[in-house]
């Protein structure tokens, strides 16, 4: 065999013999190169007996991706001579006895005829759906001379796909996983490294889950916060004590009882116009450094400011409050609401001026207006910055839809127990709330210029 250059970034998964071997990232990091070398490698051993099923999700994709690239391989590694390709079936036969077999799930006559194999290979696997997981488990079955293993290859289109549950959030044992982007391969040529990043610098999500490689988030073109973006509103936000703390508040329970925590400062500016005229502006910035999230049994207004304190104990520091205004509803059993339990709580750290919530909650159209304005070039100059730790508020903030009112259309989930909730839209409300009052006079005018 000829000597063989290897991805060294690839040597853990050369090595692994779990069941699920998960290969992902941006594209040209050698996944797939690296995933071809491996079964070709496999097939060469001698005392070992192998029949490699490479599927995808469609027959007709299959001479143009992986077939070639396994005959690539092949005479990469010197071993054409020793190698019978059937050019029509898409198949390969090593002299050694074993063989590589490529198809596509929808050709079901040629699955069910192949029987004995050994490991399997999906290219491409975000184009599968998980029941078809379950009929590739199924023909691994019985007793080989080595081990079995599933190799999945693909680029992490969107954070919701079955793959990052099955694989990353729900792994489990067994599962041996390995992220790449362009920067781990070191045989990429310049020519390639431009036409990846031209490819895909006209769309922020593209671009992260190609070059980055990283969850993509699928667009809708119905988000709420539709002027929200990534590379221009995640930030490195940090607590600074020597700035007040801007806490707000919601008081939905399920899956949680959100709160999220921002400084608010201003700095000067040197802006250039169309005409190179210099003039200096002052940058309201919004920047929230921490969310606080409380689960059942603790999903009440009076745990979370005990969470509150525990984290930020000075008692000399400035807090202002914000949130849902329904908050200040009493119930029928009560006669304290809320944001009384916040005050009481939270004395310590309040002023004469800390409570800012408004008697009623701002209307929906206008404050997605108002807050996609400040997302995007800004909006009289505030801008608004959302820590990468925020990990539930980035998340609101790319999974939020506008229903047909221009309201959100919080969709509900159940969980294990039953319980009907809505996963998205919370924290993303206190961000509303946040930056509705603490800009009142703004929000108020920009209103004025919808009507």
């Amino acid at each position: 065999m000829a000597n063989v250059e290897f991805n060294p970034h690839f040597q853990s998964f050369f090595e692994s013999t779990d069941r699920y071997a998960v290969l992902w990232g941006g594209a040209g990091s050698s996944k797939s190169y690296s995933a071809a070398q491996k079964i070709v490698e496999r097939c060469t051993h001698s005392n070992e007996k192998h029949l490699f099923l490479v599927i995808r999700k469609f027959k007709t994709t299959i001479e143009g991706s992986v077939f070639n690239l396994i005959k690539h391989i092949i005479s990469e590694f010197g071993i054409d001579s020793h190698v019978s390709i059937n050019k029509t079936k898409h198949e390969f036969h090593f002299a050694n006895g074993n063989s590589i077999v490529t198809t596509g799930l929808d050709d079901v006559d040629k699955l069910k005829s192949i029987h004995g194999v050994t490991s399997v290979w999906l290219e491409e696997a975000s184009e599968l759906e998980q029941s078809d997981l379950g009929q590739i488990n199924l023909r691994l079955r019985g007793k080989t001379d080595s081990y079995k293993q599933i190799i999945f290859t693909f680029n992490p289109i969107t954070e919701d796909h079955w793959l990052k549950k099955r694989f990353f959030d729900e792994a489990g044992d067994n599962v041996y996983s390995l992220w790449s982007n362009f920067q781990h391969n070191l045989f990429l040529d310049d020519e390639y490294l431009e036409l990846l990043h031209t490819e895909y610098n006209y769309d922020p999500n593209m671009r992260r889950i190609y070059v980055d490689g990283l969850w993509g988030r699928e667009r809708t073109k119905c988000e709420f916060y539709s002027q929200f973006s990534h590379d221009k509103n995640v930030k490195h936000v940090s607590y600074n004590p020597g700035l007040n703390i801007h806490a707000s508040w919601d008081f939905n329970v399920n899956p949680y009882l959100p709160i999220s925590l921002w400084h608010i400062w201003s700095e000067e500016h040197e802006i250039t116009d169309k005409d190179d005229n210099v003039r200096m502006v002052e940058i309201h910035t919004a920047g929230c450094f921490e969310e606080i999230v409380m689960e059942n049994p603790l999903n009440n207004t009076e745990e979370s400011c005990k969470e509150f304190m525990a984290r930020y104990p000075n008692s000399d520091l400035g807090l202002f409050v914000y949130g849902d205004a329904s908050g200040r509803a009493k119930s029928t059993t009560s006669k304290v609401h809320n944001y009384d339990i916040i005050e009481t709580n939270l004395k310590k750290y309040m002023r004469n001026s800390s409570m800012r919530v408004p008697r009623r909650n701002p209307l929906f159209n206008k404050r997605r207006d108002f807050i996609n304005k400040c997302l995007s070039e800004g909006y009289e100059d505030i801008r608004v910055l959302i820590d990468p730790s925020c990990e539930l508020m980035i998340a609101d903030m790319e999974n939020v839809l506008e229903d047909a009112a221009g309201g959100k259309a919080k969709q509900t989930k159940k969980n294990k127990a039953g319980v009907i909730f809505q996963p998205y839209g919370h924290l993303s409300d206190t961000m509303d709330y946040l930056l509705c009052s603490a800009f009142e006079t703004k929000f108020r005018d920009f209103g004025r210029k919808l009507i």
